[in-house]
């Protein structure tokens, strides 16, 4: 914020367009896509340099895959993804979305597999922080299976027949082991918004499991970090799960907008 300031005072709109694309990654790893998709949206206006400007428009289509605008969304990071193949910035590759639009579009078993391979390739690079954050993705989308609260169309089933009924029966075990393994990497803070998310999404699998001592243990961890970096959403998101617990109500997974 204070470069923005900065920015404005000498009307230097490239440190304008770099503290708002920084601005938008905070929001998206805070879990609140309107706030990152309005600072990319701010971004792709005042930024001078075109590789800011479509890293602003990846933030952005992201966003809209978590707000519902999937397909769009969708169309939007293949486009750029291709983009950033063919220059070279391999870092600003978000295939790890990519496969959540294409499990909320009903292509699970595709977008289940897309995400396992963005982890490999992590994982063969050494870029931990990005196996971290794929891995945390996968478990979620083990979660909102899990958590079932819209039965899936008879054809999305019928298509992803053994990878839904997979999730059903190993999808906890996998999802907890994704997030130890994430928690693992000594790269990410105990104050950090990774850990925080992961605190969260283990507790929520503790709930689902009736074992609300556990459940509310990790969301108070959660807690801490998300408070610790103004993460508010995040924060609330993790108030309501424990007053939840009180009521029994499984909370609510962590790729929800």
């Amino acid at each position: 914020m204070r470069l923005i300031a900065s920015g404005e005072e000498r009307r230097n709109p490239r440190g304008i367009g770099s503290a708002h694309l920084l601005l938008s990654y905070i929001d998206e790893m805070c879990d609140d896509p309107v706030a990152a998709a309005a600072h990319a949206e701010e971004c792709i206006r005042v930024a001078v340099v075109p590789d800011e400007r479509r890293q602003a428009a990846m933030v952005k289509a992201v966003s809209g895959i978590l707000l519902g605008r999937v397909r769009e969304g969708l169309e939007e990071i293949v486009a750029l993804n291709s983009e950033f193949e063919r220059s070279g910035a391999l870092m600003a590759m978000q295939s790890m979305f990519q496969g959540i639009g294409l499990a909320m579009l009903g292509q699970v078993s595709e977008g289940i597999r897309m995400i396992e391979k963005e982890i490999a390739q992590a994982d063969a690079t050494g870029d931990q922080t990005r196996a971290a954050m794929s891995r945390i993705i996968l478990a979620e989308v083990y979660i909102q299976i899990l958590s079932g609260k819209e039965k899936p169309r008879v054809m999305v089933l019928f298509r992803n027949f053994w990878t839904v009924t997979g999730a059903l029966i190993f999808g906890a075990s996998r999802a907890r082991r994704l997030l130890r393994q994430a928690a693992a990497v000594k790269k990410l803070s105990e104050r950090g918004v990774f850990v925080a998310r992961i605190n969260y999404d283990l507790g929520v699998l503790s709930a689902m499991n009736r074992r609300s001592e556990r459940a509310r243990a990790y969301f108070n961890k959660a807690r801490v970090g998300a408070e610790c970096q103004g993460a508010e959403k995040l924060t609330r998101k993790i108030d309501i799960a424990l007053m939840q617990l009180g009521s029994r109500a499984p909370p609510i997974a962590s790729l929800e907008p």
